[in-house]
This record gives structure tokens, C-alpha cells and sequence, in this order.
């Protein structure tokens, strides 16, 4: 059973405790204005998520997790506010934890598969040394230079013929017409 000298002591130390938090209350000096915000980097200074450090984020969420296990629990609400918390920060690690997983055996069955579709490609047709890779180079080149002879050898043909139209001196009339009726009789 309580003693009425446990139920003092226990008043007492309730009445102490509100009294700090009162003195604590009053301590802090009135706001004036909005609440300030704390300097904090804006979106488009963020790193690039791809190349942020996940291990480095899961070591910061944890040291938060530790900020906030350091909280001393005054009272119950503080007490309540700091576990509400630090089981958020834990579940946020978790939930990121298993999504790094995810992420990485995605990668690793990615990896796999190009891995085994390489090797089939690879068996199929393998691949030409050096010197096929200097034959079809050359290939390449001598179909181009063919091409470019064929363009010039059709202008100089057009050309000519074009030279040969300018040449000639037209034939009168009369012998067009002698040769036609020759031809016809």
C-alpha cells in the first residue's frame, strides 16, 4: 500500500516538473512574427537522385533516429512525440531498405538476362577479329568509291551526249525529208 508519505513525494515531484516547464515556457521570448524557417537547400541544388549515396542516407537517418533517441522526455507528450518519431524514421529505413533491395535485384536479373542473351549472340555469330573488321572496312569503302565512279561516269554520259546535240549543225529540211521517203519507199 502507498504510505502517505510516498503519495507527498510523488505530488511533489509533479508540482516540480510543471513548475520547470512553466519557467521553460516563459523563458523563450515571443514570436513576433511567422516562425523562421531554417537555411535550407532549395530542390533544384539537390544532387541528382541517381547518384546519391543510399548507404550515406540510411547512416543519416539513422543519426536522426539517434537526435532524436537524445530527447529527454520530460513529459508524456514529449515522451509520445519523440517515440511517434523515432518509429517513423525506423519505418522510413525500413521501407528504403527494402526498396534498395528491390532496386538491386532488379539489376542483378537485368544483368543476368543481357548476360545470357550476349552469350547466345556470341554463339551464333561470333565476333570477327581484327582483320574481318579491316575487310569490311574496306568493303565499305570500295562500294562507296563505286558508287561515286558510277554518279560521275552517268554526268560525263549525259554530258557528252548533251556536247554531241550542241555539235552537230542541223540538217536542212530537204534532206530530213529525202532520207524519210527512203526509208518509207
Amino acid at each position: 500500500m502507498n504510505t502517505l508519505r510516498e503519495k507527498l513525494n510523488r505530488h511533489q515531484r509533479i508540482r516540480q516538473t510543471a513548475a520547470e516547464e512553466e519557467r521553460a515556457l516563459k523563458a523563450k521570448p515571443a514570436k513576433a512574427g511567422p516562425p523562421a524557417t531554417p537555411d535550407i537547400h532549395p530542390p533544384e541544388k539537390l544532387p541528382d537522385p541517381w547518384l546519391f549515396d543510399s548507404e550515406a542516407l540510411l547512416r543519416e537517418l539513422d543519426r536522426c533516429r539517434e537526435l532524436v533517441l537524445n530527447i529527454p522526455a520530460t513529459t508524456q507528450a514529449v515522451h509520445f512525440a519523440s517515440n511517434v518519431a523515432i518509429n517513423a524514421i525506423w519505418n522510413l529505413t525500413q521501407h528504403l531498405r527494402y526498396l534498395l533491395q528491390l532496386h538491386r535485384q532488379g539489376q542483378s536479373a537485368w544483368a543476368k538476362t543481357h548476360q545470357e542473351e550476349l552469350r547466345r549472340s556470341l554463339q551464333a555469330t561470333p565476333i570477327q577479329g581484327a582483320a574481318g573488321m579491316e575487310k569490311q572496312r574496306q568493303v565499305r569503302e570500295l562500294t562507296n568509291r563505286i558508287q561515286n565512279l558510277q554518279e560521275q561516269l552517268l554526268s560525263l554520259v549525259r554530258q557528252s551526249a548533251q556536247d554531241e546535240l550542241r555539235l552537230k549543225p542541223p540538217r536542212p529540211v530537204q534532206e530530213r525529208q529525202a532520207k524519210a521517203r527512203a526509208v518509207s519507199a
